[in-house]
């Protein structure tokens, strides 16, 4: 869909997708799908409300990526469920994706005066982890980020369950702050 007259009536969708990446650091591919890294926008089956995670599949880095659900963000996500298409979780009704999230970060900047890009909601998530001494290896796999040359990695193993806590810091400390 081009930008326009079109994009302004998913007002509701670009804002639940921006509120999504600042609390996940979810990429904006891994939300409305990639033609050109060639993966999926977010599908209702990669959403398990009833064990609260979210599975972002065939990311950017070709692995599937599993995100604990904190309290506020599986609200937000049953409320979407209420007003999204039956396949795509950042969808209006009929099934419509944004095909950009640039009308919404504009808007964001005429009303507060800052320009920000999707990317950089990305980065304020594991900025405000790291404040809130979440681990190096924690925030590494809330981002889904490679350890690449990092061999003290591989020692340590940070399952699942723990990342739920971490999550739900990083929400409260971010839905406290603003």
């Amino acid at each position: 869909m081009k930008s326009g007259l079109g994009e302004l009536t998913l007002g509701s969708e670009m804002r639940d997708a921006l509120l999504f990446m600042l609390l996940t650091g979810a990429r904006v591919g891994e939300l409305f799908g990639s033609a050109k890294d060639g993966y999926p926008a977010l599908r209702w089956s990669s959403v398990d409300l009833r064990h609260d995670k979210v599975t972002f599949p065939d990311t950017k880095n070709r692995l599937d990526h599993e995100l604990p659900l904190p309290v506020q963000l599986k609200a937000l996500l049953l409320d979407r469920k209420k007003r999204a298409g039956t396949e795509f979780v950042f969808s209006d009704a009929s099934g419509r994706l944004p095909s950009d999230l640039r009308p919404a970060l504009r808007r964001l900047e005429e009303i507060t005066g800052i320009g920000i890009t999707a990317h950089d909601l990305r980065r304020t998530f594991a900025s405000v982890a790291s404040k809130l001494d979440i681990s190096t290896y924690k925030v590494k796999r809330l981002t889904n980020h490679i350890s690449g040359n990092d061999v003290t990695a591989d020692y340590v193993d940070v399952e699942f369950d723990d990342l739920r806590e971490a999550m739900q810091r990083i929400e409260n400390h971010m839905l406290r702050t603003v």
